[in-house]
């Protein structure tokens, strides 16, 4: 089974206020299903560790060694065990969409069906989570994560938050974006001159953009 949390150790701080709510770790819970499990043989694997151990982590638990990996959400790509049947993701309201669709695909690979388990701690599931429960299209779970976290800075750094184009939505206008990049490339491939406004764009006036 993995066990997937968000953090790869506690927050400085994180559950010391009473209006702090705590976040699943994988170092505290790697130890607190030691201590509660001493039968079960138990891995912790994350993203700083080194390569080479890394390696010698998923050998194990594909082997069989291991019953259980506390992971990060490190294991969401490139990773095929097949005899996982189970994955359980702490706190998974602090996951995106398409994140948690990867994350859940890391299971029942094999002959044996996969099940997920997605641990929150609202009273409900978000209404987010269920989309989730309604489908396994990964383009429609990207497409409705990008509709709810926002796509972030276009020509900046941050990866989510709304993005105040004056007239375009990402997500309601995707055909209409397609059919531009494909404009865009046949008219760079056909050696055609960059128009100024483009050009002053992409040399840092993201007012073109942006509203206001």
């Amino acid at each position: 089974a993995y066990v997937i949390c968000p953090l790869r150790e506690d927050a400085a701080g994180a559950g010391d206020d009473d209006e702090v709510a705590p976040v699943a770790d994988a170092t505290s819970v790697t130890r607190a299903l030691a201590k509660a499990c001493p039968e079960l043989a138990i891995g912790l694997l994350h993203g700083a560790l080194p390569e080479r151990d890394k390696l010698a982590l998923m050998a194990e638990f594909a082997a069989g060694r291991l019953h259980v990996l506390v992971a990060t959400s490190v294991i969401e790509v490139g990773i095929d065990v097949a005899g996982a049947t189970l994955i359980a993701v702490l706190d998974a309201e602090r996951f995106g969409l398409a994140q948690l669709h990867q994350l859940r695909g890391r299971v029942g690979r094999g002959t044996m069906p996969g099940r997920c388990l997605l641990c929150h701690r609202a009273a409900e599931a978000p209404e987010r989570l269920r989309i989730l429960l309604a489908s396994d299209d990964g383009l429609a779970i990207a497409t409705a994560d990008l509709a709810a976290r926002g796509p972030g800075a276009l020509l900046g750094t941050a990866q989510h938050g709304a993005l105040a184009l004056r007239c375009a939505d990402l997500v309601r206008d995707l055909d209409l974006l397609q059919d531009a990049h494909a404009e865009a490339r046949r008219r760079t491939a056909a050696g055609e001159a960059m128009p100024p406004g483009l050009a002053r764009l992409l040399a840092g006036g993201s007012g073109l953009l942006a509203g206001g």
